[in-house]
């Protein structure tokens, strides 16, 4: 297929027609399947699997799987010369008030990155949803992606591109899965869900990045991130359930296992991990869960991280590098809650390695602006596992967090967290060293590590009981502290949290 503009495998654009009348503007498509197919389609922009651009104001999308080939060396090519660009609809615009994509998915496809135009915008699923109608749905149950490569300039994502104004988007459904995908940019915003995203409100529920011979691949400059790339402008994310694994996460700054950079966003994270992930920035703002979460003196977000984890991992920068974030600057309710660092890729490799605001929870927390609104924090039941290193001459190192500015009248509570003590080699520091902290920040051996009691106001339970937040698994000692995610359970045990 040779085009210039909204070109589609089915139809190159889904258009409403000008009436009040809903049932007119919708239609429903069920059973799809593009089989093998052996060519490629060269075209500009709006290029889609299924259709170039949407207009059409409603569209249910039942059981259609997009299968552009029938193996790993046989699979098809989406060659575009310019920006927006999907493996389903390349441009979904502002007249959409409602799409759902029920057990759907795409696989085995290439989006190349040739051409001089700009190359942004490009998806597995959608390359760039436009500002859509107050009210406006995306529903997204039980999708998946396998085998695919998306490169380009920004924007990208390996199920959605870009999203502007979107007002929600919401994933749903038992599982849903990425699987084997490399997503290379020469730019920003880059994410294993979404490249970047504004002013909406995004749920993420049971999501599943995964590998099953090797590692994916999400590559760029600024804000990449295992799940999300960038958000912007009064976004809502909420993330639960979710996991990255067997990920390699590569860029310069705004760097997360899920998220790379948050700004005027509040995030809620819950009950989910990221594991044999790594998170290598060349210079700063690195995070197991999220790089950096910020804003500006008119506003203040919120960042709730509850339940979840980082284990198994490296997470490398020059500065503000966090076990579970990076750095939370100029904020408002940050409330960390019940979440564990664990190992690096080894027992004797770290979990985090920098050289300035280096934590094993936060690497810093920064008020840098002067903001007069009062902050919030509270900092409970959290545990670092993890070897956190820092070569010599390193300077804002603490175990459990970094650099410490926040306004004189903020609310501080962090209380019951731990970290282990006993680590030798690798530098690993056993108190913050540059400020004291007010609240709450035991560290312990590997045998109070192995103790029930020494988890002070935690819901910890035996090995083998799953019906608290923890529980305490000693089969292996070498592990040390092994106060695990019941959450997780069953399968638990594979993401070794």
């Amino acid at each position: 297929v040779d085009a210039t503009s909204a070109v589609g495998g089915v139809i190159g654009i889904l258009k409403g027609v000008s009436t009040p009348i809903p049932q007119f503007n919708a239609i429903t498509v069920r059973n799809i399947q593009l089989l093998p197919a052996s060519g490629q389609s060269n075209a500009g922009s709006r290029v889609g699997g299924l259709f170039g651009s949407m207009t059409l104001s409603r569209l249910n999308l039942i059981s259609s799987n997009l299968t552009y080939g029938a193996s790993i060396t046989e699979r098809s090519l989406i060659s575009a010369s310019n920006q927006r660009v999907g493996g389903l609809i390349g441009y979904i615009g502002t007249s959409v008030s409602y799409l759902r994509v029920f057990n759907s998915g795409v696989e085995y496809f290439d989006i190349d990155n040739s051409g001089s135009l700009t190359r942004s915008q490009r998806g597995g699923f959608f390359g760039y949803i436009d500002s859509l109608p107050v009210g406006s749905q995306i529903l997204l149950e039980s999708i998946s992606s396998f085998e695919t490569t998306i490169q380009g300039s920004a924007e990208l994502g390996g199920f959605i591109g870009s999203a502007l104004a979107p007002r929600s988007i919401i994933m749903s459904g038992a599982a849903n899965t990425l699987g084997r995908f490399t997503i290379t940019a020469t730019g920003d915003a880059v994410g294993g869900f979404i490249g970047y995203f504004q002013a909406g409100s995004l749920s993420i529920l049971n999501l599943t990045t995964n590998h099953s011979v090797g590692f994916n691949s999400i590559q760029g400059a600024n804000g990449i991130g295992g799940l999300i790339g960038n958000t912007n402008s009064g976004s809502i994310i909420d993330i639960r359930n979710s996991r990255v694994t067997r990920t390699q996460i590569n860029g310069a700054n705004w760097l997360g296992g899920l998220v790379g950079y948050g700004f005027r966003s509040n995030y809620y994270i819950y009950q989910s991990a990221v594991h044999e992930v790594q998170v290598l920035g060349t210079t700063s703002y690195v995070g197991g869960l999220v790089g950096v979460h910020t804003n500006n003196n008119a506003f203040s977000n919120t960042i709730h991280i509850e339940q979840s984890g980082v284990g198994e991992t490296y997470l490398r920068g020059i500065s503000h590098v966090g076990g579970l974030v990076g750095s939370i600057g100029n904020g408002g309710g940050i409330n960390l809650l019940d979440n564990y660092v664990g190992m690096g890729l080894s027992l004797t490799t770290p979990i985090v390695e920098g050289q300035s605001s280096i934590g094993g929870l936060v690497g810093s927390f920064a008020n840098r602006n002067d903001i007069a609104t009062n902050w919030t924090l509270n900092v409970l039941r959290n545990a670092v596992n993890g070897i956190v290193y820092v070569p010599s001459g390193g300077s804002n190192v603490g175990t459990v967090f970094g650099e410490y500015q926040v306004p004189q009248n903020t609310t501080i509570t962090v209380l019951d967290n731990y970290f282990r003590n006993d680590y030798t080699g690798l530098g690993r520091l056993t108190s913050n060293t540059v400020f004291s902290f007010p609240g709450q920040i035991d560290g312990m051996n590997v045998t109070q590590a192995s103790t029930i009691g020494t988890y002070v106001n935690w819901n910890i339970n035996p090995l083998g009981n799953y019906t608290g937040v923890w529980y305490l698994d000693n089969v292996n000692s070498a592990f040390g502290l092994k106060a695990r995610l019941s959450i997780f359970s069953p399968i638990n045990q594979q993401y070794g949290l």
